[in-house]
């Protein structure tokens, strides 16, 4: 609940605990005035007028809230918009990087093909490792 609502909530139980409190005192100096004062506030809300202002205000209030309630739980415009924007994004990614995975594919074929050319048996087995992986030539002489 927000500061300006707890205030307002704060001040209209003060109102009513001063209501209260006067009734309570009132009653034990006149009882009967008391009585009276309370019974004629009861037929004044009672008439047909207060009966539809009070009612018109209560389904006022309620409409009010069912606002407040459904422009709080709907999207926001921007919220939508950054969405449609990070899917975007993520569409345009996804399609660079694929880009790349093909460009990658296509250098390490050329890089493949020039160590194939080479007459250096080590750059050839790199070549080798590139196009199938690594293989283990019996021949190479291992250091101890």
């Amino acid at each position: 609940m927000s500061k300006g609502k707890k205030v307002f909530c704060y001040i209209l139980l003060g109102l009513a605990l001063a209501l209260l409190g006067w009734c309570f005192v009132s009653y034990i100096i006149n009882p009967s005035g008391t009585t009276w004062t309370l019974n004629y506030i009861w037929s004044l809300l009672n008439q047909p007028l207060p009966i539809v202002g009070i009612t018109s205000i209560a389904l006022f209030w309620f409409v009010w809230n069912i606002v407040v309630f459904i422009r709080k739980n709907q999207p926001q415009k921007e919220l939508v918009e950054l969405k449609r924007e990070h899917n975007e994004y993520k569409q345009e990614s996804e399609k660079e990087k694929q880009e790349l995975k093909e460009q990658l594919a296509k250098y390490k074929g050329y890089l493949v093909d020039i160590c194939k050319l080479s007459t250096n048996q080590k750059i050839k087995n790199f070549g080798k490792e590139l196009e199938y992986g690594r293989e283990t030539i019996d021949s190479e002489t291992k250091a101890n």
